[in-house]
């Protein structure tokens, strides 16, 4: 069979993410396959359409280019499949009606979640939007979809198989220019003396994202700590920190996410148990803390990052998170990932 994977030439760190785990694994695959930035011109059994392909027409709105390349691809397959690391409830409505399948990185728990309009397009803005009356300037709610569309929807990998080491944008553009990256992961011991990384300061243009921000800036009431430094400071400080605090951005799953596991920190991550997600990086009080939306158990949280009492269970999940994210990076005929993309290829094929 032959499989063509059209992916965004600039590479964004999302198609990076989406099309490491088939570079690593492609000779393991056994099937044809080809990568390209161009549309093809010959015909593939399944052609993958990465979701930020089209990233700058979306953003002027050119749909009916859009839609036309998307007829030319379609004439050129027997599947063509959609592509998306969005946030979990995002779906790209403009687009599904014309896939035969819509693979998703983290899809919520509850798919009937995509048959309601929710505030701020995610389970997360609108519940900061009911429960403490966050509003946007600009109000935006998700797309209802109807059954046949729900039912496209397959769980693909999310964004975690990949680089993310200090020298993960050296990678991404050897493979932008090349085709090709350099696979050198070191599972090692870093030294902490820190207790704390969390240089999550950012200020989006939605309220009810950034009010978890927001809110942990002022519980941890020391601005030093959450605003952004150079990309070496930055790495440095994970390198020699025990605990790494990753709120939710955009999404729910964030790099800052995979940046703490290859660096050994103990993940506190908002609560992850509405979505599902493949791989599961997030599994509670063993890969990660969790912390409540509500913010009702941070102190707790921050007595396990300070006190030397809770210092074992901080080793435990810094150690757990950390093995957890390089499990996937192996590749191989029986690879995690090569037994899930089997399983992807059986629902789209058959």
């Amino acid at each position: 069979m032959k499989f063509f994977f059209l992916i965004d030439k600039d590479c964004n760190q999302n198609s990076f993410s989406f099309i490491f785990p088939i570079l690593i694994n492609k000779k393991y695959i056994k099937e044809n396959i080809i990568i390209d930035s161009k549309l093809p011109n010959e015909n593939y059994d399944i052609i993958f359409l990465d979701s930020k392909f089209f990233i700058k027409e979306f953003n002027k709105d050119n749909l009916k280019y859009i839609q036309d390349c998307i007829i030319k691809l379609k004439s050129k397959c027997k599947k063509l499949v959609y592509v998306d690391n969005e946030a979990s409830i995002f779906i790209n409505k403009n687009v599904i009606e014309m896939f035969d399948y819509y693979l998703k990185g983290r899809i919520p728990k509850n798919l009937n979640l995509y048959k309601e309009k929710l505030y701020g397009l995610r389970e997360f803005t609108n519940f900061y939007f009911k429960k403490f009356k966050i509003n946007d300037v600009n109000i935006r709610y998700s797309d209802n979809l109807e059954e046949r569309n729900i039912k496209k929807i397959i769980l693909s990998w999310n964004n975690g198989i990949c680089d993310y080491s200090f020298w993960s944008k050296i990678n991404r553009n050897i493979f932008k220019f090349s085709n090709l990256i350099i696979r050198n992961f070191k599972y090692k011991n870093y030294k902490k003396n820190n207790n704390l990384s969390m240089r999550f300061y950012q200020n989006y243009n939605r309220q009810t994202i950034n009010y978890q921000r927001k809110e942990l800036i002022k519980l941890v009431a020391n601005t030093k700590l959450t605003h952004r430094v150079n990309r070496f400071r930055y790495f440095l400080e994970l390198k020699n920190s025990k605990v790494s605090i990753s709120p939710f951005g955009w999404g729910e799953i964030c790099y800052r996410d995979f940046e703490s596991f290859y660096y050994k920190c103990a993940l506190v991550k908002p609560d992850m148990d509405h979505l599902n997600t493949w791989p599961n990086y997030y599994i509670k009080n063993k890969t990660y803390l969790s912390l409540n939306w509500d913010f009702s158990n941070f102190n707790n949280i921050m007595n396990y990052t300070q006190d030397d009492l809770y210092k074992e269970k901080i080793k435990y999940i810094s150690e757990e998170g950390q093995k957890n994210y390089f499990k996937y990076l192996y590749p191989g005929e029986d690879s995690f990932f090569l037994l899930h993309f089997k399983k992807i290829l059986d629902k789209v094929l058959y």
